[in-house]
């Protein structure tokens, strides 16, 4: 029996309805396995094997004996799926009948494929991959709780354990074949004996991440950056998983992930045959795998004893990777007869070759669970952890009769009598019993990888940049002006040259580096031909003008729908004549107007820049620069019916955008467990209840009592994969779709890692939804139609709708299909940087890093941090808690701007009184008066209200203000904090084309 035959197995080895019938598990399973092509006898095998110990007493060590303890799942308000994080659960608003569970779980079992095509292949210091096998598996493990959740959304949230209902049965069967990869049996013979199992932790980081990403002059640039570093460690993770299986990565989540089922299309899906194409069940897009989710870290359990390999492999996935796309820019170049010189090429891949960093880590499990908690608890971030599960494992030890521990987790000898298998648990010389399930140490395991890769990142490498003998010849080089260190590639001549290129990949003033060069270039020179049919015609690549035009083309599309716009549509038709006539004189991709028989359609098509009037006037300008007295009358023309549309729609464009960084609060806390929930609110009811009671036999019967009240959860596999999970959800079906909502173009969604450039009115009230998307909060459908009203509050539970508008992504799931997001006890931060559309990318990018870093440190984390950066040369900066009620107030405030109830000076009038109070340079700090400033905020509401303003909405108004003001008193914020609302809106408003 081969590897994935036995991964296999183990994946089966609980059936997934398990938590309705515990007891005949074992028999409901052999159809199963009988089904994927086993004889039961080898299921039975199987059965008393270590990994499912092990996987087991990792997530629940403390359990006596489940006829000792026992609780039955109905997913109903008694007795509900339990957030993994903590602070939620999901009650089944349509519960399944169990029996009609079983049936629909065989039915969607991946068995009626045809895998006879699949090939065999050979890795070196790794088995030859049975190719059959393997694709058996990876269905199993990929499709099967897709296909079931589909069927029914009820059969995704199944528990593994229905005394503590807060990990799912598929997480459970996944971690358990993972943990099959690391068992080694003496021959092939499915009654072999096991010869070792160690386990290693494996844990690889790349860098460099968003000094790269951020040295970018376009929205392709920014694009292209994280997509080419999601690309290359997809690359590394398929390096791991054709050798030990996708189920060993805990970090991220690969299952449903895009660009990772995109990398087995044509060795897995094109290859397996069945009615219709297995790819398009997938229901993956191009969009969808051209979007960077694939963040630059990731954890796998694997072979001790293969570690090694296995992270080499990894970094020669990666880096082949870049080798590839690397030679294939440069083929690209001389089609377009750009040839560089050899001096040229030999740097080139000089700069290549010294891109990438990547370090790993490698950690065998201690096998001693004594000697694991106490370098554990020798750590740094081991004090507070390695009590509670020092706490942990005292109870296991103490706080359980010894009739009723688990032996699976304990020291114990066992034979057979009467036809039965008996145990014994066998204790040391204190008459205690001994916890030798290496499981049980997940996160001291963990914790020391963690420890030692952070150790290795900062022993930072210094490799000579170039030979010596090179050094003379570059003395002096131009430098690449996005990253500012790297020597520019070719020659003067040859970097202006590259203006001639069609398509605008390269403006002629730009001196850029090799990395530079193939960010411009790599979807052409590489991804179409890897793609193929599967590339999108063109990827969604908006110009900045373009994305701050957005909002007001979507207000204009809406008027366009409604009756009684003949003047609007009389400006629309005669805009897009003048704009045909003129196709000669733009410099983009134009669709023309009279090919559309709809202006809604068209509207909808042509770039958003076109309704820009100085990008028009750019164009004139720059067509006056190439040739002395060249006309564009064309343009010209367009220039006089922009204006006359525009006064049809009622304003013009803004000028500003803002990029927003979001980024996961304590992150490397939930990782590493230090987050994890109290240990009373992951248990079901009787559970609770048996840990409540005092135990008479126990060595301390209080132990459980102490730990149901003091406890956490522990760092565990399923809590790991989870929260995996959990982020996995959020970026790829959450977060593009919310930007798209709010008119956005989405750059990277890795998790808790958000980047998108959005109009700047639109950038607070996005970040806020994503935020809500993120914990799953239940006000989030009234603010997004994307997504679900719950029947009760249920944190941490997203409901897709599943009929999503025209330009969002397409969903294979179901209307009412629940995700699972990191909940109410996860929280993110943002940073938004606002800046003119002519700004510097670059810069405006770092500046939202860099605000998002503020947010974290000024402002406590839970929080967002803006940057406005006038075109003047004033810069506004400002910031705020979530909850502090800004954004609320940013929108009633513009609400009332817009409808000029309010007038644009109000802020000001406002500003100007309160600077009075600021302290003097130098002086000490003093606390926002609220009671002083709200005074003089009544006074100037009434000053610069207009007649139309009526009481009510003053009132609410001055209501809004005065719990943000309160806020503000209460955390010491500065006085720009609480005008920031108010002068960002002002400026915006103010700030059109």
């Amino acid at each position: 029996m081969n590897l994935w035959q036995r991964k296999l197995l183990a994946f089966l080895h609980d059936p997934p309805t398990k938590p309705f019938n515990i007891r005949e598990h074992r028999e409901i399973a052999e159809p199963l396995v009988r089904a994927a092509g086993f004889d039961p006898a080898d299921a039975r095998w199987f059965f008393d094997k270590i990994s499912d110990h092990v996987a087991a007493a990792a997530d629940r060590i403390l359990f006596p004996k489940p006829s000792v303890l026992s609780s039955v799942f109905r997913g109903d308000v008694d007795s509900p799926f339990r957030h993994p994080l903590g602070g939620g659960h999901l009650v089944f608003t349509n519960p399944i009948d169990p029996s009609d569970a079983e049936g629909r779980v065989a039915a969607c079992q991946p068995t009626n494929y045809e895998i006879s095509r699949i090939e065999d292949r050979s890795f070196c210091h790794f088995p030859t991959r049975i190719g059959k096998d393997w694709a058996n598996f990876f269905l199993h493990w990929r499709l099967w709780p897709e296909f079931a959740a589909r069927s029914h959304a009820s059969l995704a949230f199944l528990p593994a354990d229905t005394r503590i209902p807060d990990h799912t049965i598929w997480t459970h069967c996944a971690i358990t074949s993972a943990l099959q990869g690391c068992v080694e049996i003496s021959t092939d013979d499915p009654n072999a004996e096991i010869r070792s199992f160690k386990p290693a932790f494996l844990l690889v980081h790349v860098s460099p991440v968003q000094e790269f990403i951020a040295q970018a002059r376009t929205t392709r640039d920014l694009w292209s950056g994280s997509y080419l570093l999601s690309y290359l460690v997809a690359h590394g993770l398929k390096a791991i998983t054709d050798r030990i299986g996708p189920d060993a990565i805990l970090f991220p989540s690969l299952r449903g992930q895009p660009l990772f089922d995109f990398l087995h299309k044509e060795e897995l899906y094109d290859r397996v045959s069945r009615e219709g194409s297995l790819w398009s069940e997938l229901h993956v897009t191009g969009e969808q795998i051209l979007t960077p989710n694939i963040p630059n870290r990731f954890l796998a359990v694997v072979p001790a004893e293969k570690a090694k390999d296995l992270a080499e492999a990894a970094e020669k996935g990666i880096r082949n990777c870049l080798k590839e796309i690397s030679e294939q820019c440069l083929a690209w170049f001389e089609k377009k007869r750009k040839s560089l010189d050899e001096a040229g090429k030999a740097r080139w891949r000089q700069q290549v070759s010294q891109f990438l960093s990547v370090h790993w880590q490698t950690w065998p499990w201690e096998q001693d669970l004594e000697e694991a908690l106490s370098a554990f608890e020798a750590l740094p971030a081991g004090r507070k952890a390695g009590a509670d599960l020092r706490q942990t494992y005292d109870a296991a030890r103490k706080g359980i009769r010894e009739a009723n521990l688990d032996p699976r987790n304990y020291c114990h000898r066992s034979w057979r009598e009467s036809g039965r298998w008996r145990s014994e648990i066998v204790p040391d010389k204190a008459g205690l019993p001994v916890v030798e399930n290496t499981g049980f140490g997940w996160s001291a395991h963990y914790a020391m990888a963690d420890f030692l890769l952070a150790a290795r990142r900062n022993t930072r490498d210094f490799p000579f940049w170039s030979t010596p003998q090179d050094l003379s010849a570059r003395h002096g080089a131009i430098k690449d002006v996005l990253s500012g260190k790297e020597e520019c590639i070719g020659s003067e001549e040859w970097q202006r040259s590259l203006i001639e290129i069609p398509d605008h990949f390269f403006n002629g003033a730009e001196r850029l580096g090799a990395m530079n060069l193939i960010k411009r270039v790599w979807h052409k020179a590489h991804l179409e031909a890897k793609f193929g049919g599967q590339f999108p015609r063109s990827p969604r690549f908006d110009s900045v003008p373009a994305v701050v035009a957005a909002d007001w083309i979507e207000r204009v599309q809406a008027k366009l729908g409604e009756e009684g716009q003949a003047n609007l549509c009389t400006a629309f038709d005669a805009f897009g004549k003048a704009l045909d006539k003129a196709e000669q004189e733009l410099d983009f991709p134009y669709p023309r107007y009279a090919e559309f028989k709809q202006t809604r359609r068209w509207v909808r098509t042509v770039t958003p820049a076109v309704f820009h009037e100085s990008e028009l006037r750019r164009r004139i300008r720059e067509r006056q620069e190439q040739e002395e007295q060249m006309k564009s009358p064309g343009l010209e023309r367009a220039l006089r019916e922009l204006a006359s549309l525009r006064a049809e729609a009622g304003g013009a464009p803004g000028r500003y955008f803002a990029v927003l960084a979001l980024d996961g609060d304590s992150m490397g806390k939930w990782l590493s467990g230090e987050k994890a929930p109290e240990l009373r609110g992951q248990l079901s009811k009787e559970a609770a209840d048996y840990f409540a009671q005092q135990h008479p036999g126990a060595k301390e019967p209080g132990a459980l009592h102490h730990l149901l009240d003091n406890g956490k959860r522990l760092l565990t596999p399923s809590f790991h994969l989870e929260l995996s999970t959990a982020l996995v959800n959020f970026a790829l079906h959450l977060a593009g779709r919310i930007v798209d909502r709010f008119q956005g173009q989405l750059i990277y969604a890795g998790g808790d890692d958000v980047l998108a450039l959005l109009p700047a009115r639109n950038v607070l009230k996005c970040a806020s939804v994503l935020r809500k998307a993120f914990r799953g909060d239940p006000a989030l459908p009234k603010e997004f139609e994307g997504v679900l009203e719950a029947v009760t509050e249920q944190w941490g539970f997203v409901g897709l709708d599943g009929r999503w508008p025209e330009r969002q992504r397409n969903t294979p799931f179901p209307r009412g299909y629940h995700v699972l997001v990191p909940g109410q006890r996860a929280d993110v931060s943002a940073g938004i940087a606002i800046g003119h559309m002519h700004s510097p990318l670059q810069i405006v990018v770092e500046a939202a890093r860099a605000a998002e870093k503020r947010a974290k440190s000024h402002y406590k984390r839970s929080a967002f941090a803006v940057s406005l950066f006038k075109r003047s040369g004033e810069i506004l900066e400002w910031g705020a808690n979530w909850d502090s009620g800004a954004i609320e107030l940013l929108e009633q405030f513009a609400s009332l701007t817009r409808e000029k109830k309010l007038s644009g000076r109000f802020p000001y009038a406002l500003a100007s009184l309160l600077r009075r109070y600021e302290p003097v340079e130098g002086a000490q700090r003093t606390k926002i008066d609220s009671a002083l400033y709200s005074a003089d905020l009544k006074f100037v509401a009434t000053r610069q209200a207009a007649e139309s303003f009526s009481p009510a909405e003053r009132e609410e108004l001055l209501s809004l203000a005065g719990r943000y003001l309160e806020n503000c008193g209460k955390e010491e914020r500065q006085l720009n904090d609480f005008l920031g609302p108010f002068l960002t809106t002002a400026f915006l408003e103010d700030a059109r084309d």
